[in-house]
């Protein structure tokens, strides 16, 4: 049974006129009487009682009408899903984000995104790099937020922004009015929180080795997994700590970014996916977004960059 044919028997059934049936679905009269022939064989009833002076619907054309109506109204709705799933408009995306960089990215990209995709679900994990690269490889992840460069891995990794390093200070700490800018070895002896070693390892070695580079041994006393732990641990006062300025849209009162010179230092923001994974329209839309969010991003923080001069990537 095909649906030209009952779009034929409809456009029939609801004119009662074989040329403006035909007429109306754009066929020729002789092609409209072919279809209504071999539905009526595939159904094995008589659907349509026709003569000279009129057409009428028999008891059994009247009941499958109702039906007719019915799948092809279903059948369209069904076209029109896989035409929104074809242009990525619904399904299902996980997404995964390091702390600064889901921080700064997210909102933004959410936004954008709910706005022209709204029928795409979207569930979110605040994962570190190498987390999730498992998570890609075991196929729990469709995106990843990630800090970059990352080695030695087996996924595109494309950047996405950059950001200057900033030192992240209680509001009441005795630099906090330093806007001009602080050097890192001014907090020699300070209780420091950094992402810990196994959510960002090369990060907190370069973290350590600038440190020894400026002259002290950071006392790494919290190592989270988590930034917005860091945030909560600088905002109580039990610890100094480094973010991307990307936070500096989310921070909370009671911390103060303060730009770190000498040596000035930036973080880059990655993206990845796994391009063997099965193609997804949606998960295409949603890196074009993550795309132009970031360059919307690095243009905010240029002045920062401008600001404190050039700065060498870590």
């Amino acid at each position: 049974m095909e649906m030209r044919h009952l779009t034929s028997f409809i456009a029939l059934a609801e004119e009662l006129h074989f040329g403006r049936a035909a007429k109306r679905v754009g066929i020729v009269q002789p092609a409209l009487s072919q279809h209504l022939r071999q539905l009526e064989e595939e159904v094995g009833v008589r659907l349509v009682e026709r003569d000279k002076r009129r057409v009428a619907l028999t008891p059994a054309g009247q009941a499958f009408l109702t039906h007719a109506r019915r799948s092809l109204a279903e059948a369209r709705r069904g076209a029109e899903a896989a035409q929104r799933a074809g242009r990525g408009l619904v399904g299902k995306l996980s997404i995964g984000c390091m702390g600064a960089v889901g921080m700064a990215l997210l909102p933004a990209v959410l936004r954008t995104f709910r706005t022209t995709h709204p029928g795409v679900q979207l569930s979110m994990r605040e994962m570190g790099s190498l987390e999730q690269f498992q998570a890609l490889r075991e196929g729990r992840l469709d995106v990843g937020l990630i800090r970059a460069p990352v080695e030695a891995v087996d996924y595109p990794v494309e950047v996405v922004t950059s950001s200057p390093l900033m030192m992240v200070v209680p509001a009441g700490h005795f630099l906090a009015r330093m806007q001009d800018g602080v050097r890192l070895e001014q907090f020699a002896g300070e209780d420091f929180a950094v992402l810990s070693r196994r959510s960002e390892p090369r990060m907190y070695v370069q973290f350590e080795q600038l440190c020894l580079e400026r002259g002290f041994q950071p006392r790494i006393t919290y190592e989270v997994d988590q930034m917005h732990l860091m945030l909560e641990l600088v905002a109580s006062g039990l610890a100094v700590s480094t973010a991307p300025a990307f936070i500096r849209g989310v921070a909370r009162p009671e911390v103060s970014l303060l730009p770190l010179v000498d040596p000035a230092m930036t973080v880059t923001a990655g993206l990845t996916w796994d391009p063997a994974a099965p193609p997804s329209p949606a998960r295409e839309a949603f890196l074009a977004t993550v795309r132009e969010m970031g360059r919307s991003l690095s243009a905010n923080l240029m002045t920062i960059r401008q600001y404190i001069g050039k700065a060498a990537d870590i």
